[in-house]
């Protein structure tokens, strides 16, 4: 029998959704032994919690326009997927939105701070006692990886560890040592320049760049594939 992974969207746009999707498959080597589900929960908060226990593995993506600080809907309902996985112990990943979410869901604290800001490929550098930590497995002790955010957690939530660090904020990661439940600050899936590239182009309209802040942009991101193993591993851990 296939395993079920649901892979929850956080994006107003079908064409951002459905890149991110590409990404995630192609970076995670997702392959015919696994039932993908997609749930954009921007438009959709029809899952109950009985059917998100129904799932094998949840990946929750990234949000091209929110922050977990504002008062939407689905901000809520998305904790509610956290927290399900954590106590169920269904295994999660949550990238950049996702990894906020789950901090905050499980007790953590995230704040504004655009002092701090990440955008572009920036330097990760593991720390602590990671060799338990299934995602981490071949990572270098430092790699780049894609950044987009604003928000960081200011503390993790309680039990949990962090084995990755930027020079610009202690906490770009979070793991259980007692469940199958992990989170990354950056974006592993957007690995390849040519990715940050194509949502650059996107973006550049949609937010009325400058010529001048596109190009600054540009110049931002490098190839990163040593970030794109940490999501390769997850799903590794789940073919058994």
């Amino acid at each position: 029998m296939k395993k079920k992974i649901l892979i929850a969207h956080i994006r107003d746009d079908h064409n951002m959704a459905d890149h991110e999707h590409e990404t995630v498959m192609d970076t995670s080597k997702i392959c015919e032994k696994f039932e993908i589900t997609r749930h954009n929960v921007v438009h959709d908060l029809h899952m109950s919690p009985q059917e998100i226990k129904g799932f094998d593995a949840i990946i929750m993506g990234g949000s091209g326009a929110y922050s977990v600080l504002d008062d939407k809907p689905f901000i809520p309902y998305l904790e509610n997927i956290a927290r399900t996985a954590h106590e169920k112990h269904i295994p999660f990943f949550g990238i950049c939105y996702g990894f906020q979410i789950a901090v905050q869901a499980l007790g953590g604290v995230m704040i504004s701070d655009p002092s701090s800001k990440e955008v572009g490929t920036y330097n990760m550098y593991k720390t602590g006692d990671h060799k338990n930590d299934i995602t981490l497995k071949g990572i270098d002790d430092v790699f780049t990886a894609a950044c987009g955010r604003k928000d960081r957690a200011l503390k993790l939530p309680n039990g949990a560890d962090c084995f990755i660090k930027s020079d610009n904020i202690p906490y770009h990661h979070l793991s259980f040592s007692d469940r199958p439940f992990y989170g990354v600050q950056f974006h592993p899936e957007l690995w390849k320049r040519e990715d940050n590239l194509h949502r650059l182009n996107y973006y550049k309209d949609l937010y009325g760049m400058s010529e001048k802040e596109y190009q600054e942009q540009l110049s931002l991101y490098i190839d990163a594939p040593g970030s794109g193993d940490v999501l390769k591993n997850f799903i590794d851990s789940l073919r058994g």
